[in-house]
């Protein structure tokens, strides 16, 4: 909860400073759909299963956060965002129904659901080339982010990552000449420079696929 707190407290401190020396053009909100799954390296066995059919599967998740854009050149734009988002996996999978009278089942089978969720707080940056097609303000985005671990779930606490470095690339556009109001859109994929979690099965890494919704203040 400290770090929280200090993380918190330093971004709104450094927002409120850079709006105040009116280098911020704009900034807002943005809404998005995560679709998030889980890369295993290292893979080792237990004999018993294979890890892949647990951590596969596929996650979608709600994310929110705040923006600030800088204009350094007419076409290049440098956005620095706060945002929660989710990371991990779930599947679903039929497995055989078993009962503590009845270790071996029955030859029924039941649906399980396994699921891993990583929940961070991001503080990211990111730089936007930006072009006119058709009217329409373009871009392109690469940046990266710093992800704090807020809490994670059917996981070893001890062996998640508490800190992440992500990288992203994207595109985006400004819709407000479509729709009369100041909206973009975006498509992102985010992947980490590190494994954020590391167990006897192997090593887990964190692919995600962010789509977003923004509004300009």
């Amino acid at each position: 909860m400290k770090n929280i707190l200090i993380i918190v407290l330093f971004s709104i401190l450094f927002f409120s400073l850079i709006i105040e020396a009116q280098v911020v053009f704009d900034y807002g909100v943005k809404i998005s759909l995560t679709s998030s799954n889980i890369k295993l390296t290292d893979k080792k066995s237990n004999g018993l299963f294979n890890s892949d059919d647990f951590y596969n599967g596929v996650s979608i998740n709600p994310s929110v956060g705040l923006f600030f854009n800088y204009r350094i050149t007419e076409n290049l734009i440098l956005e620095s965002e706060l945002s929660y988002i989710q990371k991990g996996s779930r599947k679903t999978m039929e497995v055989f129904y078993t009962t503590i009278d009845n270790p071996d089942g029955d030859g029924r089978k039941t649906d399980y659901t396994y699921e891993i969720g990583v929940h961070y707080l991001e503080l990211g940056l990111n730089i936007k080339p930006t072009i006119q097609i058709g009217g329409i303000s373009s871009y392109a985005i690469i940046g990266s982010s710093l992800n704090y671990t807020l809490q994670a779930t059917n996981v070893m606490k001890d062996k998640i990552t508490e800190f992440i470095i992500s990288y992203k690339l994207g595109l985006g556009a400004n819709i407000q000449t479509i729709i009369n109001i100041p909206m973009f859109i975006e498509i992102k994929y985010i992947g980490d420079v590190s494994e954020f979690y590391s167990y006897d099965y192997g090593k887990f890494w964190n692919r995600v696929f962010v789509f977003s919704a923004g509004i300009n203040f």
